[in-house]
Order: structure tokens, then sequence, then C-alpha cells
């Protein structure tokens, strides 16, 4: 057959033209449909790049001016993003000035005549496509702003009796050196010195809070559910461990509410803390209440025995530092940054609502026994010998 179609064709030339012309034609489509397609691809712009940003945010108090700090991620360009309070966008300064917000840096945003107070914090990006939402956070409206650094702020050196200076591992050693490393920059607005005993207090907008007595100090307590440590769970991963409740450890779910009771019985409390996060809650004989749904969980007369919290909200904390009977205890007192006692002091002490400071560090260190404090956090009022310093 092939033989006969090759006889055919140089006997006529043109009968195999057809065929070969058809060839040519379809080859010619496929390469113009790939030229086609190639150059709507590629005539089209790359895909903007949607920058990946962390923050923490913390407030004055009372608020007035909602904080976020740059926690990690890409630098955005003041400008090229909005700041969003419950869906609505809100103008906001770069504390210092300058084009772009990076890491460690604050922004700004004043709430004034802003009701009800915001609960949630969006940073939506702006592209060509329209905003796009590229973190979220929740209000923290109970902080002033805060940073930490390597300088040494106490410089009274508490006695051996309640530290144990020879063991680094020793657990008040080591809170007493996280508070040697921390400091707290003072908002101060409308500064008046008031003259308190043998120091000169400085009452200031704000209200955070250092504090260290080496004896003759308590953590208030009674029985009829007065003083608490209450948040409210964020993020999920949290856990907590207390004697009763089972299982060990026990999961936490994003909006339970845990209440931790102190009794007059109770011994020891300690909370370590860092932005949103516990690292730490542990305390013996105290009633605790875990509220899911409505739904409370009550046990009396536990120990708390750890807790990992991966996010949380203060919800009002009442929580009580004071002194005892008067005596000479190496005593430190910052506020706001401001340097009120630091060494040997006698003065009645009293430190109401103390909490979380939402943003930078957060420590309590009680110990009962020894009547020994650390404190490292926000408080509603403190007063020296029945004056309130703020």
């Amino acid at each position: 057959m092939m033989a006969d179609r090759i006889r055919k064709i140089r006997h006529d030339p043109e009968a195999g033209v057809s065929e070969i012309v058809g060839a040519i034609m379809l080859i010619s489509l496929v390469v113009l449909a790939v030229s086609i397609i190639a150059m709507i691809l590629f005539s089209q712009s790359a895909p903007e790049q949607i920058p990946n940003v962390n923050f923490m945010v913390g407030s004055n108090y009372p608020p007035t001016t909602l904080y976020l700090y740059h926690n990690g991620g890409d630098n955005l360009r003041i400008g090229s993003f909005q700041v969003r309070l419950d869906g609505v966008s809100k103008p906001y300064i770069l504390d210092g000035g300058g084009q772009y917000w990076t890491l460690g840096r604050r922004l700004n945003v004043d709430l004034t005549g802003i009701t009800p107070l915001p609960r949630q914090v969006t940073l939506v990006y702006n592209t060509s496509a329209g905003a796009v939402a590229i973190h979220s956070a929740t209000a923290n409206l109970s902080t002033g702003p805060g940073n930490m650094n390597p300088d040494i702020m106490p410089t009274y050196i508490p006695s051996t009796t309640c530290l144990n200076p020879s063991d680094p591992n020793f657990p008040s050693q080591i809170v007493y050196q996280i508070l040697q490393n921390v400091t707290v920059i003072a908002d101060a607005i409308n500064q008046s010195p008031t003259t308190v005993g043998p120091v000169i207090a400085t009452a200031v907008s704000g209200n955070s809070v250092t504090f260290f007595k080496d004896g003759k100090v308590k953590l208030d307590s009674d029985n009829l559910n007065t003083y608490y440590f209450r948040f409210k769970v964020t993020k999920s991963g949290s856990t907590m461990s207390v004697v009763g409740l089972t299982p060990d450890p026990y999961p936490l779910y994003i909006n339970d509410i845990v209440t931790i009771y102190l009794r007059s019985n109770s011994a020891n409390f300690k909370t370590f803390g860092l932005g949103d996060q516990l690292w730490e809650v542990s305390t013996n004989g105290v009633n605790v209440n875990i509220t899911r749904g409505g739904v409370p969980t009550v046990l009396t007369n536990t120990n708390f025995v750890h807790a990992w919290i991966t996010g949380y909200e203060d919800i009002g904390s009442t929580l009580k530092i004071s002194t005892t009977t008067p005596s000479n205890e190496g005593t430190v007192l910052y506020l706001n940054g401001t340097q009120l006692i630091d060494g040997p002091n006698g003065d009645a002490i009293v430190i109401t609502n103390i909490r979380p400071v939402g943003v930078g560090l957060y420590v309590l260190e009680w110990d009962s026994n020894a009547q020994t404090i650390y404190f490292v956090g926000n408080a509603q009022q403190v007063t020296i010998n029945g004056i309130p310093v703020i």
C-alpha cells in the first residue's frame, strides 16, 4: 500500500500537499495558542507578598492610649497598614517617629472617646486587591508601656536568711536576678512630688510596680472570696494541674475563666509570665473555680501545682500586698520607673489589686513562712504610710 502511495505522489506531486499543509497549520495553531497563554501569564504582575508580623498589646491606666509592641516578623512601612479596634480602623502614631514599625518599637492608638473600650485589635495590611488581616490579639487594658534590658535596677542585696546567693538555682535567687534585669518606662505625665517619710514619692499616671520585701509582708487572704487571681484563657494548648482535678494536666479551652481564691490558711503563691503567657502558677490551700460555658467547677482547699497558659486576659484580679509590723527589712519599691525605696525601710506599704502587666515580665513570689515577697507587675493603688502614691 505504501508503495502504491509513493507511486501516486510521484505521478501526481499535488496528491500529498493537503496533508502536509494540514500538519503545518495544526503545528502553527499549537504554537500560537502556547504563545497567547504565555503572554497572558507573563504579562501579569507577581502577587504581592503579605507580611508576617506579631505584636503584643497593652495600655496605660486608666486606659486612654493603646500600645502595640512589634514582637517579631517583617518591618512595616507606616501608612501601609491599618489598626482596627473591634473592626473599626483607628489612627495610630509610631512612638519616636520614623517611617517603619520595627522590632521592639511601639505604636500608640488614642482611645479618647471610644466607648465601650475595645476588646480586639486587628492589624490589616493594604494591598492592591484590598485589605488583608495579618494578625489579631486581645486588647489588654491594664498595663503601661514597659521593656526589659540588662540594666541593674535594685542595688539593695537581700540578706541570706531568705536568699542563698551561693546557689544560683535557688528559686528565690532566680526571681531576684530577674528583678535586677527589669526596668519600666515611666509614663511620667502630671508628675507631682510628695514627701512620704524618708523618701520622695512621685505620683505619676501609670501603675507599673516593682516591689521586694525581705520579711514582715503578706499576701492578704480570708475565707470570704475577697482576694483572688482571675484570668480568661485566650489561646488553645493551655493546661493546669490542681490536686483533685482530672485528667492531669487538665486541659483549658478558649474562654475558660479560672479564679484562684486565697483562704486564711493559704500558703505561698508563685506566678511567672511574659506578655500574654503564664509559665507557672502554684499555690497551696486555695479555692479554685473553673467556669466553662457558664458552668462552674469548684475545688475547695486544694493545691494549685502547675499551669502553662499559652494566652490569657486579666479580668479583674484583687490580690493585695501589705506589710505587717513595720520594721527595717530590706525593701525595693519602684513605681513607673521611679525609685521610691531601695534599702532598709520600715514604712507601711500596701499594694492593691495587683495584676499581670499584659506586656513584658510578670512575677509574683510570696513565701508565707519567710514573709518575703517579690512582685513585678501592675497595681491599681500603692500607699506608703496610708498616703496614696498612685
